[in-house]
């Protein structure tokens, strides 16, 4: 079992800016006594290609 102990702070975001979403993201703003996280592979592994990823675009388009 994982365990997962997080002492918090004062802190205060005036501005979150996110440009890309990847396979596995989270994004938690506020409080939350638990997170269960699943997952599953619903496509055929034989239909899998299993290459390089893509790069994410900078900002401004340009890639990196």
């Amino acid at each position: 079992m994982f365990s997962l102990t997080v002492t918090n702070g004062e802190l205060m975001v005036g501005e979150i800016k996110m440009t890309a979403a990847t396979n596995s993201s989270l994004v938690l703003i506020g409080d939350a006594s638990s997170i269960q996280l699943a997952s599953f592979f619903d496509t055929p592994k034989e239909s899998f290609i299993n290459g390089p990823f893509l790069p994410l675009p900078l900002e401004g388009g340009r890639e990196g």
